[in-house]
């Protein structure tokens, strides 16, 4: 078990799943910059290592969300720094 987000004590899978499933439901990501954050982080690892076998090459899908979900991370870091 990995834990992120210590002051909430979230389990990072946990964070990560809560975060695709608002997206399935709603169609777009929503949640705190941090969350949004390890959720990209996690969403990247597998990616990474899946592109070390030669000739592997992502799906226009996973582009699409990993591209959407990295703008959601931009979004909440705006949205989070203009309220300090």
């Amino acid at each position: 078990m990995r834990i992120c987000l210590g002051v909430w004590g979230a389990e990072c899978s946990d964070v990560v799943q809560a975060a695709w499933e608002h997206r399935r439901r709603e169609g777009r990501f929503a949640s705190s910059f941090a969350r949004l954050r390890c959720t990209l982080f996690f969403t990247q690892r597998p990616v990474r290592n899946s592109e070390q076998w030669s000739g592997w090459t992502p799906s226009a899908d996973l582009v699409r969300d990993v591209r959407e979900l990295y703008g959601a991370v931009c979004e909440a870091w705006r949205f989070e720094r203009d309220l300090s």
